[in-house]
């Protein structure tokens, strides 16, 4: 399939292009269209990020006026690279944390609950449901400047009309009585969950018919079949907690239903508006009166509503005894016409005020609550303004994901707290950030009493440990830190801040390795803080895909799929386990330039240099493997090393013996041979994997994997290693195992280690020259040796298919060879071979995570697709 798609991609590109600059790394010059650009990450790219976007959401570009994807450069971290033109080719990345609503809004990925449980709803539709409306965006040569600039627009559809069938699928009519049959349907209501419905507060309960009891879904009449209407019975009423009858204020409620709501093609549920601004049209919909003491209607009715100003509002509702306050902005809004007799009526309460630009799912901004007489020129309606409800609505429908949001804002706290006292104090001041459970009664009150609460903590330890703490400062504004003038940026547009940040969140002491303080805070956006940066190469985001490995070393978040799985296996350990890695990471002041430069050097751990015993526990990755029927009378010979939890890597010369035959076993989690051997967790082999390309007696492609019959089941003295994707040498690493202590000695009884030196390619080279058994001398891409040129050591007969590794004390390994053969042992100057663990990693990758493997590809393959689909 992959093959396809290249093959298919580089047709298109031949046939349909100028100039398709494929294989141009990000910041190089390319051209397209006979137009000079840069190769950029397509999110850096703001026309090209749109036109991903609009595609991704499945607006078509032959339906919908927007540009086609540009010519592709290259790839990085499974996103394309592109041949921007444009005029504001930017670090800022402005759209990276951007989706696309039902409605073709531009909207942040990272919003609120509300708004991120919306678009999970319309994305999994069991139906195709696309927006029909109109947006563009447009590309405009600037000739002056010899660049693109850009353009987005998107219309609204304004004016009356009749609700068609499953025009508004959200609407509910609410039911009182005891019996179905009888109840009586007054007030309404908009569907927003699975299990939850949104409507007024006085519509809870009625004083002749009592408390709503149904909630009649997916109709469009009242005179609809009994059979067509979809009813739920009504399991949990709950009124806001400061609704306080006959007051006006306040008047939004939420039912719950008794089975879950099964959504179809007549009955979605709303998202609901989470900004601040008033639509300036919107519309209302309800089975209400049809005018001053008219009937209820029977088809339901839509009015279109213009949104009047706060001051017109302040003057028509006045303070009464039913609004002790008179209007109240923040919590209300009036809609109505000037111009035509138009408005929602008796009946109408509870129903939605709701903006809509295309088809599917409405917003709604707000709940139809009172008014004046109905129809009445130039009198609005009021109505309950849902944004400011929104944290109390999330907290009751969507419980756990408003926890999870909660969780990682409090972890920001958590995090800025221990940041600003690691420069003063070690270990680091714990404080924990302020609990904001909530009772279902007081939920909006508490959650606003918990966030004042985190906020004035917040403030009183910058007042008492910061000297200037720029809190309360946008991005891009100037700003002040330790007397030096800087610029508030997201942290990892700072980098020297970013690798603050990354290498506390990863748990390395800040004071002990001397890692510089975060910065002054000058906010926080979209989770993360905006801090005053002095750097000279601020807005350069080097860190932001990085993460920080066991050992100290920086590695891509998405480099591949084995470290991924490592970072994983690390991350979920049932205990603490961290590295004191070696590090630097200095800011100088360059004076010329008024800024701060920094320099970040890492490292691995070093070893002294020299043969000793392990320590238990020091590499619980290391596998002694086993060869015949009997455990209890098996050979126990090669080394490995646990990778996953069901395989072992290990040299395919070790795969089996011409005496004892193929390993039968692994035993992991132990240090000496002699230990009990109810201490030994063995293992049986179940499958043995040779590399394709091993064939002996050639010293090449020495690699092979073992599954295991059982899964590995992880604790302290028994964890898998990572594997190195790097390119870069690794001058000193360390190999273990269970071999012979000397030519024609005694195997050893003790796990040994040895720290060796890396040997240069040309010396790898002089050694081991071609002969018989390596036809073509040394293959640098898919070995490495390493030994000793000032003492005795190495690896011996019995170390083979051990790993070469780096790291430190405890925990985890990053194994960069497989110990595969040498000439004799413990000569001085002579190195020993080793399978390059990174060359392997795909084949490597493709047998212990298929499924990962697979999604990756699947992944690679949609933005071959798409780039064809858009050109």
């Amino acid at each position: 399939m992959g093959a396809n798609i290249y093959r298919a991609f580089v047709l298109l590109s031949v046939l349909s292009f100028v100039s398709c600059d494929l294989n141009l790394q990000e910041d190089e010059p390319c051209v397209t269209d006979g137009l000079n650009g840069t190769c950029v990450g397509i999110f850096r790219c703001p026309s090209a990020s749109l036109s991903y976007l609009y595609a991704d959401a499945g607006f078509s570009k032959e339906k919908f006026n927007y540009p086609g994807l540009p010519d592709i450069c290259s790839y990085k971290n499974n996103e394309p690279v592109v041949c921007c033109t444009e005029c504001d080719i930017s670090d800022a990345e402005r759209y990276r944390d951007t989706a696309i609503g039902p409605f073709a809004t531009l909207t942040n990925a990272k919003g609120p609950v509300a708004r991120t449980k919306c678009l999970d709803y319309f994305h999994r539709l069991p139906y195709p449901c696309r927006g029909q409306g109109n947006f563009e965006v447009k590309k405009i040569w600037k000739e002056d400047k010899k660049c693109h600039d850009y353009m987005i627009k998107v219309a609204l559809v304004v004016g009356g009309r009749s609700a068609q069938r499953w025009e508004f699928p959200h609407m509910a009519l609410l039911g009182y009585g005891g019996d179905e049959k009888s109840a009586q349907w007054l007030c309404g209501g908009t569907v927003i969950s699975e299990r939850f419905i949104l409507t007024a507060a006085h519509c809870i309960s009625t004083r002749a018919l009592g408390n709503v009891s149904y909630a009649a879904l997916g109709i469009l009449k009242r005179t609809d079949p009994k059979e067509l209407w979809n009813i739920h019975k009504i399991k949990r009423i709950i009124p806001h907690p400061e609704y306080n009858p006959p007051s006006k204020y306040h008047d939004i409620a939420l039912l719950e239903t008794e089975a879950e709501i099964n959504f179809a093609k007549n009955l979605l549920p709303a998202c609901l508006d989470t900004g601040k601004d008033n639509p300036r049209m919107a519309e209302a919909s309800g089975w209400g009166r049809l005018g001053h003491m008219m009937g209820l209607a029977d088809t339901l009715q839509v009015v279109n509503l213009q949104e009047f100003e706060e001051t017109e509002c302040a003057t028509l509702f006045p303070p009464h005894r039913h609004l002790k306050h008179g209007y109240d902005h923040e919590k209300q809004m009036c809609y109505g016409n000037h111009r035509e007799i138009i408005d929602t009526c008796e009946g109408d309460s509870g129903g939605p005020l709701q903006t809509n630009q295309f088809k599917c799912q409405y917003t709604v901004v707000g709940v139809t609550s009172f008014g004046k007489d109905c129809g009445v020129l130039g009198s609005p309606g009021m109505y309950t303004r849902v944004s400011h409800y929104l944290p109390w609505i999330e907290g009751i429908v969507w419980p756990e994901e408003t926890k999870e949001r909660r969780k990682q804002d409090d972890l920001w706290l958590d995090r800025w707290l221990k940041f600003r006292f690691a420069n003063k104090y070690s270990p680091y001041v714990v404080i924990k950030s302020v609990s904001t459970k909530r009772s279902s009664s007081l939920a909006a009150e508490r959650g606003k009493k918990m966030a004042a609460a985190k906020v004035f903590l917040f403030f009183l330890f910058n007042f008492l440990f910061c000297v200037n703490c720029q809190l309360g400062l946008d991005e891009g504004a100037p700003c002040i830190t330790t007397g030096l003038r800087g610029v508030c940026v997201n942290v990892f547009k700072c980098n020297s801040a970013a690798l603050t940040y990354l290498y506390g969140n990863a748990g390395f002491n800040l004071e002990q390795y001397k890692i510089p303080p975060l910065p002054e805070i000058c906010s926080y956006k979209d989770n993360e803080p905006v801090v005053c940066c002095t750097d000279c190469d601020v807005g350069q985001e080097k860190y932001r895909n990085f993460t920080i490995g066991a050992n100290g070393f920086m590695v891509p978040k998405k480099d591949s799929v084995a470290w991924e799985k490592c970072y994983e296996y690390f991350h979920k350990l049932p205990f603490g386990c961290r590295f004191p890695g070696y590090f630097t990471i200095d800011k100088t002041w360059l004076h010329h330039l008024k800024c701060h430069n920094h320099t970040f050097t890492p490292g691995g751990v070093g070893f002294a240099v020299g043969g000793r015993d392990a320590k238990r526990w020091e590499f619980p990755h290391v596998a002694l493997l086993g060869y015949g029927e009997d455990v209890d009378s098996a050979q126990w010979l090669c080394g490995g090393s646990v990778i996953s939890e069901r395989f072992i890597l290990t040299a395919a010369h070790c795969s089996s013996t011409r005496l004892l035959g193929s390993i039968q076993y692994a035993a992991l989690g132990l240090l000496r041979r002699t230990d009990p051997k109810e201490n030994w967790k063995i293992y049986k082999i179940k499958r043995i994997i040779n590399h394709p390309e091993y064939k002996p007696p050639s010293k090449y492609h020495d690699i092979a994997l073992l599954e295991t019959e059982n899964e590995i089941a992880f604790g302290q003295d028994l964890l898998p290693a990572c594997l190195y994707t790097g390119g870069d040498p690794i001058r000193f690493a360390d190999a273990s195992g269970w071999g012979r202590l000397g030519h024609r000695q005694a195997l050893a009884d003790t796990l040994q280690v040895v720290n060796l030196e890396e040997f240069q390619r040309s010396e790898c080279s002089t050694i081991y020259k071609p002969h018989r058994h390596l036809t073509n001398g040394y293959d640098h891409s898919k070995q490495m040796c390493y030994g000793s040129r000032i003492e005795v050591i190495d690896t011996c007969e019995g170390d083979s298919g051990g790993p070469l590794q780096y790291g430190s004390e405890g925990c985890y390994q990053t194994v960069i060879g497989v110990t595969s053969y040498g000439k004799d042992c413990g000569i001085l100057g002579s190195a020993g071979m080793y399978t390059r663990v990174s060359y392997y990693v795909p084949w490597i990758e493709g047998i212990v995570w298929p499924e990962e493997v697979e999604k990756r590809k699947q992944k690679q393959n949609q933005w071959w697709d798409k780039w064809i689909q858009w050109n």
